[in-house]
């Protein structure tokens, strides 16, 4: 059997489609084809695509043909890659809500696994990552790698992504600020990232808060999200946009906003503004500072550190304490004080950073209460 052929059977079996590819390119010897199958979380997308990927492929694996497989959509983030595959059918909800870092404890991707095992002889197990990645870039990545490279993909307008009514529709009169009304969102738990799901009526409730405060929420709706276009209709909606399409919608809006789900990950991707909540402790725990310091740096940024458990069990009076009125505040500050004059441009970019940028940050721990040594300068 020939390497098209091969590839293609391949593909068929293990219930994938190929979306980016370039049958002149196809490799002559299915020896020189490495392949790697990433179901990760959004967080480690973002990871692999800015900071660990790229610098793999061109120095570990050199000239050989990389089939990149993954989510449906996120084929923006790994452009450069030969070929990228992705999973048929419809719904991924089951499948996502079991990535766990880099890899995926659900029994599709034991599947995807076999199958790709079975065809080729160089199938990378994504968890071999975490030699480079794990909760911080570690020893051997410098060993391996020596410096960091981060990596920016480009960012398409909008009227070529988004199409015209929804570029149009967007640019409402006043503030306006991108959701994400998530069903799952993360909390930290005994030095650990879990899911834990969100109440409808909480993205609802600060919908409605934020159009009373004259902000539109401009709502991106997917098969991780609730659907609140019902119960908000004020609210601008935009469905089911593929990854590209939802960094051109931040970085048009202009801001996002963060409530435990880790979508800011992918405002820094867009090179947009964010705000974002998240609990003190996951931040330092997870070194997330790390990945702001090498990959936000000139991104405007807000944080504010609170307790997901205020989300996730809580009333709306809980939500209007900790939630609302600091976000409203932030809000009222942090919109009137961005300049889109001064933000990265759209292209493509790859750039060498210095590490020494990164802050060192010390925590300790007394009871409930979290001591932080260093004020963080975004909050």
């Amino acid at each position: 059997m020939d390497t098209y052929n091969l590839i293609k059977k391949a593909c068929d079996k293990a219930g994938l489609e190929r979306v980016k590819y370039i049958d002149n390119n196809i490799p002559t010897n299915p020896e020189n084809i490495v392949i790697l199958p990433f179901f990760g979380d959004s967080r480690s997308s973002f990871i692999l695509s800015k900071l660990l990927l790229k610098k793999y492929r061109e120095q570990v694996k050199g000239s050989k043909y990389f089939i990149m497989v993954s989510w449906p959509g996120d084929e923006i983030l790994y452009p450069f890659v030969d070929e990228y595959w992705t999973i048929k059918g419809s719904s991924i909800q089951d499948f996502y809500r079991s990535a766990n870092g880099f890899t995926n404890n659900h029994e599709f991707y034991s599947v995807i696994m076999r199958g790709l095992n079975y065809f080729f002889s160089e199938v990378i197990d994504p968890i071999s990552f975490s030699l480079f990645y794990d909760d911080g870039l570690t020893q051997e990545y410098f060993v391996k790698f020596k410096d960091v490279s981060v990596y920016s993909p480009p960012i398409p307008s909008s009227v070529s992504a988004l199409g015209m009514e929804t570029s149009k529709n967007i640019q409402v009169v006043g503030p306006s600020i991108v959701i994400h009304p998530a069903q799952i969102i993360r909390r930290w738990h005994y030095g650990e990232c879990q899911n834990a799901f969100v109440p409808k009526e909480f993205w609802i409730h600060l919908c409605k808060k934020l159009l009373k405060d004259k902000i539109t929420p401009i709502v991106c709706l997917d098969d991780l999200s609730y659907d609140i276009s019902k119960e908000v209709s004020k609210c601008v909606f935009v469905n089911n946009l593929n990854t590209s399409q939802k960094l051109t919608l931040m970085r048009s809006v202009g801001c996002t906003l963060d409530v435990f789900s880790g979508i800011s990950r992918l405002a820094i991707l867009a090179k947009s503004p964010f705000v974002a909540f998240d609990e003190r402790s996951r931040y330092f725990g997870n070194k997330e500072y790390e990945l702001d310091d090498l990959c936000a740096a000139n991104i405007p940024r807000e944080y504010v550190f609170s307790f997901s458990s205020i989300v996730t069990e809580g009333n709306e009076e809980d939500w209007n304490a900790n939630i609302v009125s600091p976000l409203l505040a932030k809000l009222d500050v942090f919109l009137s004080k961005l300049d889109r004059n001064s933000w990265e441009p759209l292209s493509e970019k790859e750039e060498t950073v210095e590490y020494s940028k990164v802050r060192n940050k010390n925590m300790f721990k007394l009871g409930m209460k979290f001591i932080k040594v260093e004020q963080l300068n975004s909050d």
